[in-house]
């Protein structure tokens, strides 16, 4: 093994010499990890005598060869691991494949569903709605009542020439009114109920004068 050091402009000027520019800049580019492996292994030779330097195909021959001796005594001792290894990839990939086709499936399913969910979902916005008015309408029954008597009440107080009466009614009348007519809602029993009020206020106005 030889120890990584820092690259220098000599080793860049050797490097230009043994591979020339144009390879050199390929290897950068595309095997950065050769170059640094031949960066390493310079310096041994660099600093290798002669008689060594004659040696060293012959070293690097006998390293081969153990590298593939090793390798082939790791193959044979881990078989079994490796074509179990390989057994489970391929299981694991088939159920991948067949959850895939499961979830594919239920998407064909569901997809119809998702339709009639988004239509529910619209109508019962519309059902909220209803529901929240009738709620209220519901919890405002007593004072509801009350202003639907309002009218005949005025009518009564009129007939029988009660005007104090028939005025604290009409101010009533005219201030809840007004609320409503200020909140910009259109409801039509309060819509009736202005009109009533107002005939009786006409009537009021005419037992008056009379």
């Amino acid at each position: 093994a030889y120890r990584l050091r820092a690259p220098s402009s000599s080793d860049d000027a050797l490097f230009k010499q043994v591979f020339g520019e144009e390879e050199l800049a390929d290897l950068q580019t595309n095997r950065p990890g050769l170059l640094e492996t031949a960066r390493s292994y310079f310096p041994h030779l660099t600093s290798s005598t002669c008689d060594r330097l004659s040696r060293e195909p012959d070293a690097l021959q006998g390293e081969k060869a153990r590298c593939k001796r090793e390798m082939e005594q790791l193959a044979v001792t881990n078989y079994a691991a490796f074509i179990g290894s390989a057994k489970v990839t391929q299981a694991v990939q088939q159920e991948i494949l067949g959850v895939q086709r499961q979830l594919d499936e239920m998407a064909a399913i569901l997809e119809p569903v998702q339709g009639d969910i988004e239509v529910f979902q619209e109508k019962s916005k519309s059902l909220v709605g209803r529901r929240a008015a009738l709620r209220n309408v519901q919890q405002q029954h007593t004072m509801l009542t009350e202003l639907l008597e309002l009218p005949q009440l005025l009518e009564a107080c009129v007939r029988n020439q009660m005007y104090e009466e028939s005025l604290e009614l009409l101010a009533y009348c005219g201030s809840m009114l007004q609320a409503h007519e200020a909140r910009g809602e259109d409801i039509p029993v309060l819509t009736k109920l202005k009109d009533q009020v107002a005939v009786q206020r006409a009537n009021l106005q005419a037992s008056l004068v009379a």
